[in-house]
């Protein structure tokens, strides 16, 4: 079984369909919200993501359709800094592919590594596929520096925004683009 796990609005959806274009047994692939430790069976492989907590928090306001106003986002980050933190020690596991959203859309050297870890042949248009069609996709991605305020700044690091994102590989001034596919 492949298990695609990572904490909620991270992607376990994008994971899942990019699993989904391999084919044949991979349709049998799962999706979870498993914090660390979270025990599998020895034939299971367990990919992992994660994506900019910054960008989660603004994609979790659209998912339970809350308005996307500056007090909305701060009133919201200690949530997903809580709830991102118990998926950290997921990155080092041994036994986990760990991929990032952001790396996902962006190059898909990401997609060559994941069809060898779950043991799959690449398809030719497997990166062409992937962008877009899942249950929770809205049509875009969010980009924090597009409606970043002082204040948001301020509660993200009283929140510890700025260690979850060091935890989990994000350079805090990195603005992630998609590349553009032919």
């Amino acid at each position: 079984m492949i298990i695609c796990n990572g904490a909620p609005k991270t992607g376990t959806h994008l994971l899942l369909k990019a699993v989904y274009l391999f084919g044949g047994e991979c349709k049998l692939a799962l999706h979870s919200h498993n914090p660390y430790p979270h025990i599998y069976g020895p034939e299971d492989k367990h990919l992992h993501i994660t994506r900019s907590p910054r960008n989660v928090v603004a994609s979790w306001l659209r998912f339970t359709k809350i308005p996307f106003t500056e007090e909305n986002y701060c009133n919201t980050i200690q949530y997903i800094v809580d709830e991102m933190s118990g998926y950290i020690s997921w990155i080092n596991d041994p036994n986990t592919f760990h991929i990032k959203y952001e790396e996902l859309l962006t190059d898909d050297k990401h997609i060559k590594k994941l069809a060898k870890f779950i043991d799959k042949e690449l398809k030719i248009k497997h990166f062409k596929s992937i962008w877009g069609g899942t249950p929770t996709f809205t049509g875009g991605l969010s980009i924090w520096r597009d409606f970043w305020t002082p204040a948001m700044a301020e509660k993200w690091i009283d929140c510890g925004g700025l260690e979850l994102e060091t935890a989990l590989g994000y350079d805090p001034n990195q603005i992630w683009i998609r590349k553009k596919t032919s």
